[in-house]
């Protein structure tokens, strides 16, 4: 009887695993998504539209640019966004969106003048009217709060192309010390 029990548990427990995996999986995909959407909604619109995420929740809102000429850089939200509803917040949470690489819309000041951001730092991204965005790395987990397994998407703001993995907080963290050791390396080289 113990022995089925202990069976038992270790079903549930694969199962329960799985499932968060299909559902950060699932969530990433959908993430994509509507970041094809704000990019392809910023060109049909001829407006600007921007993504922001809560601290708290890591929630996307989706914002726009309604009088670029008369009132630059003022966001509201986008209440016509026909497709708010596919944004996965009951299956994924933004932890961390990085602007990463130039941008043909930021100042060169502006790129200059970025310190390393925050291990978990939510910045803006941005969609253009002419089908560009702002080149970015987003950090995702399972909405119910497990980080055993993260996505990364890293979105390249010219072309728009994106690529995405799905890492286990083990392998996430091996990569990230990977990479601090080759700039260190770098650092001594130069």
């Amino acid at each position: 009887m113990a022995l089925l029990a202990l069976l038992a548990g270790a079903v549930a427990w694969k199962v329960s695993r799985w499932r968060t995996g299909d559902r950060l999986e699932e969530g990433t995909e959908r993430f994509q998504t509507v970041l094809r959407m704000a990019r392809a909604e910023a060109a049909t619109t001829g407006r600007r539209l921007r993504l922001t995420f809560e601290e708290e929740t890591g929630k996307c809102s989706v914002l726009w640019e309604p009088e670029p000429l008369s009132e630059p850089e003022q966001f509201t939200d986008y209440a016509r966004c026909s497709w708010k509803s596919h944004i996965p917040t009951e299956m994924v949470r933004v932890l961390r969106s990085e602007l990463t690489g130039s941008s043909a819309y930021r100042t060169l000041r502006a790129q200059m003048g970025r310190e390393e951001s925050e291990e978990n730092s939510l910045e803006s991204v941005t969609f253009y009217p002419d089908g560009s965005s702002d080149s970015a790395v987003f950090k995702l987990v399972d909405a119910e709060g497990s980080e055993s397994y993260l996505a990364i998407i890293e979105l390249d703001g010219v072309n728009g192309v994106m690529t995405a993995r799905i890492l286990s907080a083990e392998q996430y963290e091996q990569e990230q010390q990977d990479e601090a050791d080759g700039a260190s390396r770098e650092n001594k080289r130069g």
